[in-house]
């Protein structure tokens, strides 16, 4: 019966047809033929939330279903990085940052996250190096002037210290703020 009415509506009808196929009934097709794709994303999402409840070695298992679907997937290596990193693999944590890095050199979050992991295993100028990176990518990240300013007073480095602990007060950090005046320092007032 439908069609009989289809084939009586003519042309507008048809077009009509055409329309909902493309809008509609061709995503949809796609999207079960993405099934892959779709228990990757549902893999990602369980990951994360064992990750933030603090179920570490079952975040783990999560992320390594996701790289053995999509060897490539920078999402999986930062997340799996952390996840190293909150079990004191600091090691591991830096490799699956570099593999996160070398498919995506955008993310600002990463350098700073291996730049992290290098602090921990006391290797402040290639943390030094990372939380630049992070800086050229966003300036305005706070947490990097902190932390590379920690890694400064490693390295001996008091000038650079002072001026990425003036810069992270200025963006907002209270520890900062609390840590300079504590200290003596009036950070607005610092150039």
């Amino acid at each position: 019966m439908l069609l009989i009415q289809l084939c009586g509506m003519g042309v507008r009808l048809t077009f009509l047809v055409a329309a909902w196929l493309c809008f509609y009934a061709c995503p949809a097709l796609l999207r079960a033929q993405d099934a892959p794709n779709r228990d990757i994303l549902l893999l990602l999402q369980e990951g994360v939330a064992r990750l933030n409840q603090k179920d570490y070695p079952a975040a783990l298992n999560f992320f390594n279903e996701v790289l053995k679907l999509s060897p490539h997937n920078s999402i999986a290596l930062v997340n799996r990085g952390i996840v190293k990193a909150r079990l004191g693999n600091y090691e591991g944590a830096v490799l699956d940052y570099s593999a996160a890095l070398n498919i995506d050199s955008t993310d600002f979050r990463t350098y700073y996250n291996r730049g992290r992991a290098y602090m921990e295993l006391k290797q402040y100028a290639l943390a030094i190096a990372d939380f630049t990176a992070a800086l050229h990518l966003d300036s305005g990240y706070a947490n990097a002037y902190t932390n590379r300013a920690h890694a400064r007073l490693q390295l001996n480095d008091s000038l650079g210290a002072y001026q990425d602990y003036i810069k992270a007060a200025q963006l907002g950090s209270l520890k900062v703020r609390e840590f300079l005046k504590a200290k003596g320092i009036d950070w607005e007032r610092a150039q």
